[in-house]
């Protein structure tokens, strides 16, 4: 297995059982999953398996590391954990290798994100990528509406 767990890249053969509205809709607004966020110890290896496994090519992602571009949208950014800082302020690694965060999408910038997460007393901070919520508060890892 590898260091970074057992990884699952899927498609979709009937979309048409999976995106229909009413499972579409959430109170915080989301409208896609932008970006899984990865630290690592040697991002270069990391970006090679992943980028076999998805038969896909990683480029250079601005932070450092990789980024590997799914063809439906979204990317899995492969980053040297010491620029975890850089895109997740705040946020602790507590072994190597993390799945540090996922940024999620939205239609109005996280407005609708920010105030329900508010409604539920759940706390934000403004980061880099957006509106982020610290994985204390979400299930291990950062969660950013942007």
């Amino acid at each position: 297995m590898p260091p970074e767990g057992r990884i699952q890249l899927i498609r979709h053969l009937t979309p048409e059982a999976i995106w229909q509205e009413r499972f579409l809709t959430h109170p915080n607004g989301a409208t896609a999953l932008e970006a899984v966020v990865l630290a690592v110890a040697q991002p270069a290896e990391t970006a090679a398996r992943f980028s076999r496994l998805a038969g896909l090519p990683v480029t250079p992602d601005p932070a450092g590391g990789f980024a590997l571009a799914l063809p439906q949208g979204g990317a899995v950014r492969i980053l040297p954990h010491t620029a975890l800082g850089d895109v997740l302020p705040g946020v602790t690694i507590p072994a190597l290798p993390f799945i540090a965060g996922m940024v999620i999408g939205t239609a109005d910038r996280g407005a609708q994100a920010a105030a329900w997460l508010a409604r539920n007393g759940i706390a934000t901070a403004q980061g880099p990528l957006g509106l982020q919520v610290a994985p204390d508060d979400a299930g291990g890892a950062a969660v950013v509406f942007a």
